[in-house]
């Protein structure tokens, strides 16, 4: 979600947010998001991380007056990749809760928010970038809610069953819509 940054929102303000200005100023770019890495207790200032790793203190009140986007951040979902070249093979659509230690945190397998209200397993990795809409593929919406059993049949029988009262089906479709990836788990 994107707000301008106010009286009202400014205690808000909270580390793994980011902020974006309106226009061009000094040191800081509009087409660029700038990730709030500390939020300093008395609601005066913050610290801003650049892309190339540089930090600098920011007070709160020039956020106001200079025009600054505030952008919130976890949980949202994100394309994440344990390779700097998010390979189509090996990004995955997840829910990404915290950066920490330099590694992404999401929720174990949560392609989207109301998956991962139910999910206390975590995974990390090492690069994460924003969904890109347009690149962003969707599956013909099935309820999957009472599936509990899962056949894959190929040109001769049936090469796989699965059928279990307690199995949980979720359907992904990946690989620039070449892969159909179904994911069974208990309920």
């Amino acid at each position: 979600m994107v707000e301008m940054i106010n009286k009202t929102n400014m205690k808000n303000i909270k580390k793994g947010d980011y902020i974006s200005p309106k226009e061009d100023l000094t040191c800081f770019k509009s087409d660029k998001k700038y990730e709030i890495i500390k939020h300093y207790k008395d609601g005066e200032s913050i610290v801003v991380m650049d892309d190339a790793g540089d930090s600098v203190e920011l007070l709160i009140k020039h956020l106001k007056e200079d025009g600054f986007e505030l952008i919130r951040g976890y949980p949202k979902v994100m394309e994440v990749s344990n390779l700097p070249n998010f390979p189509t093979h090996r990004t995955f659509k997840r829910v990404v809760f915290m950066r920490k230690g330099g590694m992404y945190l999401t929720w174990y397998f949560a392609q989207t928010l109301k998956d991962a209200e139910d999910v206390v397993a975590t995974n990390s990795y090492k690069y994460a970038r924003e969904v890109e809409e347009d690149k962003e593929e969707h599956i013909q919406q099935i309820d999957t809610s009472n599936i509990n059993r899962v056949e894959v049949i190929d040109g001769k029988s049936r090469s796989y069953v699965n059928w279990q009262n307690n199995n949980n089906v979720e359907l992904s479709q990946q690989d620039d819509g070449k892969t159909l990836k179904i994911f069974i788990k208990s309920k």
